[in-house]
């Protein structure tokens, strides 16, 4: 683990139903980007009126400028038209001029005919002959007006007469017939219609052009009337027009505040979304650290020794904490000193074995944190003050003090801080109830093994070992050896200077016991004053130099009870060896039970090894 892990969320040992808080907090970004229903549907009606406002404007417009297209389609129609007929006017206008010019041209002709016999242009005088009454034809076609159809009818009959008049007088002039020709000069004078048919014409041309007037009229009648509805259309359109940029910019204002207002919900709606993801995986950082707290209470439940406590903490409480740095110390009783049974990190510890008031978290019998946010002491045995932050919390279980956890981090937030402590009290108190209960375990098995007085093994847990190692032995071909000691005159001493000095005389012996044995060696006060050792893998020969080391340390003790000095003590030793003087327990112990009381038969003081001739080595 290093520093810069962050701290989590705590829930109690075994609850990983997280649902409740989230709950809470889902309902706290609820409230916070929450609109209220009345403002929602005020929101909403003025958007429906809005909505109806703008339809309203739409369908108006619309309906203007259907009705401009339209009344523009109808009037240009109709002022086309006018105009169509006024075009037709002129052509008919420009049609009698030709007419009238052909008249003059024919009389023009016959009177030349009449005064000089000849035509100056003949060719022309016969183009008109000829077309004039095409022109009629043509001008027929370009009417329809009655009374100028009834005038042309007239007009035709005074034009016809006056043309067979012009073709007789041109027959009498190339066959210069004389009788003929002054019967058509007499035609001629007695019937001559070219002032008829000038009246006729003029009167014509009269018509037509008070048509052209009505009709020219009529056409600027309709262009001033189109004008006046395309304008009246125009200004209807812009109004509609104008009411409309005011209505599509207040509704585009409301849109940008609707906009605003959802770009605030939506920014709301993204803290709250990133809330809800560090919270999810702040739960999850948590869930993992339950677990590994669950499993690692587990594991120290099923512990058997405290060595094995000490792996499972040294691989979990890391990570259970989180934190860089940390180590577990625990109060030994022989020397009421807290001593470090692990560490991870680099922890800032002066010493690996302090004393209790070292420490303020065991003074004040509660977490003591030191951080730059808050000025509580600094403990004794913290050996750097600026380590971020510290923690000590001690072990306490069943009303004792079991010692203490040290934890330190390079960095730290106050608010994760102040919800991992919580966490972390419940770890330590887990962990103190497993390691008490290790301790108990412990102490109820030493209870039950060893002699309350002398702090040997007793004679069950002796005669049990004794048995194990001999089966050993058997399968691994190796020797056993037991020595069994008894203190002479030892009642003596009991009766004379009390109990309590002959109890301190055992503790005495018991502690030479200790400290001259191997670790595979095992002690015991096998009852009384007598004492048993067994000595796994030692020859007789060995085993006999061990005793003899034995009674000489023995002999040497000098113990004072009360200020009077004690007598000196001497000890007799019997020694056995697996296999040579016995192949089971009971027979190893007969053995050297018989050659310890060869050695008080001998004098005491002594050493004897079970042999076949009783030797006796001093």
């Amino acid at each position: 683990m290093t520093g810069h892990l962050k701290w989590t969320v705590v829930l109690p040992i075994g609850q990983t139903d997280v649902a409740p808080k989230s709950r809470f907090r889902t309902e706290e970004l609820r409230a916070g980007v929450t609109v209220s229903r009345a403002d929602c549907r005020r929101s909403g009606g003025r958007r429906m009126k809005s909505h109806r406002f703008l339809k309203i404007i739409f369908f108006f417009a619309a309906s203007v400028l259907i009705t401009a297209a339209v009344a523009s389609f109808v009037m240009g129609q109709r002022f086309v038209e006018a105009s169509q007929w006024v075009m037709r006017t002129h052509e008919i206008s420009r049609e009698i001029e030709l007419v009238h010019s052909s008249v003059e041209d024919v009389e023009a002709g016959i009177q030349a005919i009449l005064y000089t016999g000849e035509v100056s242009d003949l060719s022309n005088y016969q183009d008109v002959l000829f077309g004039l009454p095409q022109q009629l034809k043509q001008l027929r076609r370009m009417l329809v007006d009655p009374r100028m159809l009834q005038r042309l009818d007239v007009l035709e009959v005074d034009i016809r007469s006056r043309l067979l008049t012009a073709q007789e007088l041109q027959v009498a002039r190339r066959t210069a017939r004389q009788a003929d020709l002054a019967r058509a000069a007499g035609i001629y004078a007695r019937e001559n219609p070219i002032a008829a048919i000038r009246r006729q014409l003029a009167a014509m041309e009269n018509d037509e052009l008070r048509i052209l007037k009505e009709r020219q009229a009529h056409a600027d009648q309709l262009r001033k009337s189109t004008d006046l509805l395309l304008l009246l259309l125009r200004v209807l359109a812009m109004a509609g027009l104008v009411l409309s940029y005011f209505v599509i910019k207040h509704e585009y204002g409301s849109i940008l505040l609707r906009e605003s207002e959802l770009e605030q919900v939506r920014v709301q709606l993204q803290g709250a979304n990133a809330g809800l993801t560090h919270s999810v995986g702040d739960l999850a950082r948590q869930n993992e650290q339950i677990k590994s707290l669950n499993r690692m209470v587990e594991l120290l439940q099923r512990c058997q020794q405290l060595d094995e406590a000490y792996a499972v903490l040294s691989t979990f409480l890391p990570d259970v904490a989180e934190c860089g740095a940390g180590a577990l110390y625990l109060l030994r009783p022989s020397t009421q000193l807290l001593e470090r049974v692990i560490a991870w990190g680099d922890p800032a510890e002066k010493a690996e074995m302090f004393a209790p008031q070292w420490c303020w978290g065991l003074r004040r019998g509660r977490a003591h944190v030191v951080h730059g946010g808050v000025t509580n002491p600094i403990c004794e045995h913290i050996e750097v003050a600026d380590t971020g932050l510290t923690v000590c919390i001690p072990l306490a279980a069943h009303g004792d003090t079991q010692g203490m956890v040290c934890l330190q981090r390079s960095t730290w937030d106050p608010a994760e801080a102040n919800h991992h402590l919580p966490f972390l009290g419940t770890a330590v108190e887990q962990i103190s109830l497993g390691l008490a209960n290790l301790r108990l375990r412990d102490a109820l098995r030493d209870q039950s093994i060893r002699d309350p007085l002398t702090g040997l093994f007793n004679r069950r847990y002796t005669e049990e070992s004794l048995e194990r190692e001999i089966a050993r032995a058997t399968r691994s071909g190796t020797p056993v050896a037991l020595l069994i000691l008894d203190l002479d005159h030892f009642k003596k001493i009991n009766d004379t200077y009390g109990h309590s000095a002959g109890d301190h005389l055992l503790r005495e012996v018991g502690g030479i016991l200790r400290f001259r044995s191997r670790t595979e060696d095992v002690a015991a006060r096998h009852g009384g004053e007598e004492f048993l050792l067994m000595l796994p893998g030692m020859d007789k020969i060995d085993a006999v130099r061990r005793a003899e080391e034995l009674r000489i340390a023995i002999s040497d003790i000098q113990t004072i009870e009360n200020g009077i000095d004690l007598p000196r003590v001497t000890v007799s030793i019997g020694v056995a060896v697996f296999p040579d003087h016995g192949y089971t327990a009971d027979d190893l112990l007969r053995a050297a039970d018989k050659a310890l009381y060869r050695a008080k038969n001998a004098g005491r003081d002594r050493v004897v090894l079970v042999s076949a001739r009783s030797q006796m080595l001093n």
